[in-house]
């Protein structure tokens, strides 16, 4: 998910929430005022060139599905599955606008940003021919007044305790969610608190379909998702407390409805070593916490018999970065899911949809030769075990990754 962008963002963002004088002000780098106006516009963005290559299994549908690493759905390693296969793409490059207004109550800042990663049916602009892929909206909103309306990460993140990897997708204990919704931050002369209400998506399995079935927008949400987000600061880095609770509620096949209500909660930080090296770090977990961490994404809740049952999870991640020089530096990151939930419910939702643990670990390495250029080599491993009551032979449990990343990134300016 190239997090060292990430983390850029969200300390621009920081300070373009922080109060200002408002009268017209100077562009900044990389800025130009709009004439006869006060506001100034800033473009970001990038072009760059994805390749992966899976040694010893991967998902049969990378162009529908997701081709980046989904450690979720991995295949058990005695099942079908294709090993040896390359895949490159340009469909992570993006693009996006900030602009900039000062008034008499601080800046008014508006953000539109999009990429070409959206999933795709297989058709005749796909690899066979000009390899066209979906733009989607990334980030889209309005901030003012600490006051934040419209879509971008949502509010239970800590983009700052995020590893650096090349691997687009994310580690298992990051939330790869971008939620439209309404968020106030406080700023406390250096600590921060951030509340939110943003769109609710329960993901309930077997609601209104057969078991073992995942249906995707169908669930009848009624209320926003609430979440509080604390970021302290400190000389050698920062911590980050944060909460969120959301309610699952559907209804089976039968007609009967049910619903539940759950919760995540999460600790996180990064302390700088000396001047060459830094560590990242986070814990975090829930009843039903879904697609607030990523590993959970498809493994919240579900129908059993009437009544939603929801998993119970517990991810960390830990990182290291040494910087060998201005230009090149490394990345060690190990990350671990687990699951806690009786067999029912296992049994109930079968592969690959009832994972007991998952494991990964990434090594990796950026390159900078000039200025606005990044090249970037990883290798990345991971591991998931499913729980014995999902599978018609309890022996065959474990699906293993092997894969090599590397990416070319050009930065506009």
């Amino acid at each position: 998910m190239n997090f060292s962008k990430l983390r850029a963002i969200a300390l621009v963002s920081a300070a373009l929430a922080m109060p200002a004088a408002g009268h017209a002000q100077d562009a900044k780098p990389g800025e130009f005022k709009i004439p006869g106006t006060n506001t100034t516009l800033k473009l970001n963005g990038f072009v760059e060139l994805d390749a992966t290559y899976d040694f010893s299994g991967a998902d049969e549908d990378i162009r529908g599905d997701d081709w980046a690493s989904f450690l979720e759905f991995q295949p058990l390693d005695r099942g079908e599955r294709d090993k040896d296969r390359l895949y490159v793409t340009a469909r992570t490059s993006r693009v996006g606008l900030t602009t900039t207004t000062p008034t008499d109550h601080g800046n008014l800042v508006v953000r539109v940003e999009g990429d070409f990663n959206s999933p795709s049916a297989f058709n005749y602009s796909t690899e066979a021919t000009t390899n066209g892929t979906n733009f989607r909206i990334r980030h889209a909103y309005g901030e003012y007044a600490g006051f934040l309306v419209g879509q971008t990460w949502a509010n239970f993140m800590d983009l700052g305790s995020l590893p650096d990897t090349v691997d687009f997708n994310p580690h298992g204990a990051f939330a790869l969610t971008r939620s439209p919704g309404v968020r106030y931050t406080a700023n406390f002369g250096g600590p921060t608190l951030a509340v939110a209400l943003e769109n609710p998506q329960s993901l309930v399995l077997n609601t209104e379909k057969a078991p073992g079935t995942l249906t995707v927008g169908r669930e009848f949400d009624r209320y926003p998702d609430v979440s509080a987000n604390l970021t302290v600061p400190f000389s050698l880095g920062h911590l980050n407390l944060r909460a969120v609770t959301f309610e699952y509620q559907g209804r089976t096949a039968a007609g009967v409805h049910d619903s539940r209500w759950a919760w995540g909660a999460g600790v996180s930080g990064s302390v700088k070593l000396g001047k060459l090296d830094s560590v990242v770090w986070s814990v975090q977990g829930g009843d039903g916490i879904g697609r607030y961490m990523f590993t959970t994404l498809f493994q919240g809740a579900a129908f059993v018999g009437n009544d939603i049952e929801m998993w119970s999870a517990v991810a960390y991640h830990v990182g290291l970065t040494h910087n060998w020089s201005p230009t090149f530096r490394s990345n060690l990151i190990w990350t671990q899911t687990f699951f806690d939930k009786d067999d029912a419910l296992a049994a109930e939702l079968g592969d690959p949809l009832s994972n007991k643990r998952i494991d990964a670990g990434y090594v990796n390495s950026f390159y900078s030769p000039v200025k606005n250029v990044e090249l970037g080599l990883e290798y990345a491993y991971g591991r998931r075990t499913v729980f014995a009551a999902a599978l018609a032979d309890p022996s065959n449990d474990v699906g293993t990754q092997h894969r090599v990343n590397a990416l070319a990134r050009y930065t506009f300016f």
